[in-house]
């Protein structure tokens, strides 16, 4: 399944929106449901600002697919992507007053899987129920 939308807020007042549904009637756990919802929160606010460059022209494509065993979700920009190496890892000791580099780390964190596509435009999130 897919959903569109717009590079801000209201996109992602859309978005919860849809989490709200779709992990109510998938019987998501409490922890998973918050897993989710913050992994996908920043992978949408990192295509708003980092690939959309804040354009409210621009959209963000989730598709996502519901099955019995995991919830897999891959949000795309149409921005011209990035390299999630040369991304600092937030944790170690010089970065840690830095401020990028949290999104990215967080999402690793919580999904059960994180893989960007060659460009960097688009993320796939995966998580095991």
């Amino acid at each position: 399944m897919q959903i569109v939308l717009r590079s801000n807020d209201e996109g992602l007042v859309r978005l919860t929106n849809l989490l709200d549904n779709l992990l109510e009637s998938a019987h998501v756990s409490s922890d998973m449901y918050a897993n989710i919802v913050v992994a996908l929160i920043e992978a949408v606010k990192n295509a708003i600002i980092h690939g959309n460059k804040s354009n409210e022209n621009s959209s963000i494509i989730i598709d996502y697919t519901v099955t019995p065993t995991y919830l897999e979700f891959q949000v795309s920009d149409s921005g011209e992507g990035f390299k999630q190496e040369k991304v600092p890892n937030p944790t170690a000791p010089e970065n840690i007053e830095k401020e990028g580099g949290r999104g990215v780390y967080l999402m690793k964190k919580l999904a059960s899987q994180c893989e960007y596509n060659e460009k960097g435009n688009a993320v796939r999130l995966r998580f095991d129920l």
